[in-house]
């Protein structure tokens, strides 16, 4: 069986996709739609929250573990095609059973896709940084032009 954190980062990748669309898309939905600017409203730097979507389909992707794990379903009932909602769930929880090497392989591309998503969440939030602190250095008075 694929471990867990492969499951995770197909649902977060989804949900870094949905973040970034979001991002790209917020100064055009600005004038046409109220929940955008409710957004502008609340927080000015709610997009810093964007990459809490991604946790969010991230444990979207696992349900089927989690209910699982809370005993609430058995397992043959999670590998039922029903659970494939869940980001093709079942298929893979079928297709290692088929050969060992498909599991290291899911395992191996979930790992990279982890190392890939953690490297991108830091990247924008040091961007982020970098962009409102030079805002901030930029509006800074220095003592030798006050008058």
């Amino acid at each position: 069986m694929p471990n867990k954190h492969f499951y995770f980062v197909l649902g977060a990748t989804h949900g870094a996709l949905v973040a970034a669309w979001i991002y790209r898309r917020r100064h055009a939905w600005y004038p046409r739609y109220a929940w955008v600017r409710g957004l502008y409203r609340r927080d000015r730097d709610w997009t810093l929250y964007l990459p809490f979507v991604m946790v969010a389909f991230g444990l979207l992707a696992l349900v089927p573990d989690i209910l699982y794990g809370l005993g609430i379903l058995p397992k043959p009932v999670i590998r039922s095609a029903a659970f494939n909602l869940f980001y093709g769930y079942a298929w893979f929880e079928r297709s290692e059973d088929l050969d060992p090497l498909l599991d290291w392989l899911f395992n191996t591309i979930g790992s990279l896709l982890l190392y890939a998503l953690a490297l991108g969440v830091l990247g924008f939030y040091a961007r982020e940084a970098a962009r409102r602190l030079g805002a901030v250095h930029s509006r800074k008075v220095h003592p030798d032009t006050r008058q």
